[in-house]
């Protein structure tokens, strides 16, 4: 297959038929301008498991032009489909993955179909790809060589990350795919010194993982979304590979990250986090903070446990000292009677 003609442009190729593999040779680009190989794998009717071999390389254009790669999962069934570059291939543009229905997997290095799931010893760009990676909802990045692989574009989406060769794969850039970034027995990830993750823990103790049977070297960043997170307190597992090692430039980004002997904390408000290396494990705790407050007369006040504020709203002329409050905890108890009753500091109103 030979990507020819000038100026920018698209080559599609679509396969389809149940349990077929379609096997290519190499993929030369003689033309000139930047061009996109669009594969499509299951794309009507009754296309499950098929799959798609390159059994060579992916060259960029004759004048140095990237080529991307767009790669189309099923639009029917929910069965695997799979796309191998057994080869080594040179092309330097982005790559894009999309699935409908059921997984849909890109294996680099060897060769991966319904029925195998063999190492080659291929590559990208060399052993060192610059481009990005977009990974959609089902989709799978699946490196399967025995040669050494370097990532340095940004790998995204809600896809995941699956290592199975024999090959290191060393990520260098900025990822923040929300699948699992999982390494098979018998693999190795390292995650650079210039390189970062996005962890994403949500309520229900749910969050993508560093995982698998594998080892992990950790030099680069972690970077973690607390957003989702709306629970007081709670534990997530954000590394239990088999094998685990948090070098000496490890660390945690983000404003209010501090660690102390490889422990991390990050107060906020009432909220401590904290993200222990020795077990890979991130926990929260929060000390008791006010889920309501009113006071009579007046209205319900609104709460910032980040700020430790609350505010409220009370009818012109009102007698402060008479105000009548009440309130719940998010746990424990408070006696209103008991100590000294300190002086209320008031602001922001007449």
């Amino acid at each position: 297959l030979d990507l020819a003609g000038t100026g920018p442009g698209t080559v599609t190729l679509k396969a389809n038929d149940n349990d077929v593999n379609f096997t290519f040779g190499s993929v030369t680009a003689t033309g000139t301008g930047a061009k996109t190989l669009a594969l499509g794998l299951g794309y009507s009717g009754n296309g499950d498991r098929e799959a798609m071999i390159f059994l060579g390389g992916i060259s960029n254009s004759s004048d140095a032009s990237p080529t991307s790669l767009t790669v189309s999962y099923g639009t029917g069934g929910n069965a695997n489909r799979y796309l191998s570059l057994v080869g080594n291939s040179t092309f330097t543009g982005s790559i894009s993955l999309t699935s409908f229905n059921g997984p849909g997997y890109l294996t680099i290095g060897g060769r991966r179909t319904r029925s195998t799931n063999d190492e080659g010893s291929g590559t990208l760009a060399g052993g060192s790809y610059p481009g990005d990676v977009a990974l959609g909802a089902k989709t799978i990045l699946h490196f399967n060589s025995l040669a050494a692989q370097n990532m340095s574009g940004a790998i995204s989406g809600a896809g995941s990350v699956d290592l199975d060769g024999s090959g290191t794969v060393t990520l260098s850039g900025l990822n923040t795919h929300s699948g699992n970034t999982i390494v098979q027995g018998g693999s190795a990830l390292v995650l650079a010194d210039n390189g970062g993750m996005t962890l994403y823990p949500a309520n229900g103790g749910s969050s993508n993982k560093i995982t698998g049977g594998g080892s992990a070297t950790i030099n680069g960043d972690f970077t973690i979304d607390t957003s989702a997170v709306t629970a007081v307190g709670g534990s997530w597992t954000l590394v239990d590979v088999a094998s685990k090692s948090f070098g000496g430039t490890f660390t945690v980004a983000g404003a209010g990250w501090m660690e102390t002997a490889d422990v991390w904390t990050n107060v906020v408000g009432a909220s401590t986090w904290t993200f222990t290396e020795a077990t890979g494990m991130l926990t929260l705790s929060t000390k008791a903070v006010f889920t309501s407050f009113a006071v009579t007369p007046g209205s319900a006040g609104g709460i910032n446990n980040s700020a430790n504020t609350i505010q409220l709203y009370v009818p012109v002329g009102t007698d402060l000292a008479t105000l009548a409050p009440t309130f719940t905890l998010s746990s424990g108890a408070c006696d209103q009677t008991s100590g000294v009753v300190p002086t209320p500091n008031f602001s922001g109103g007449p």
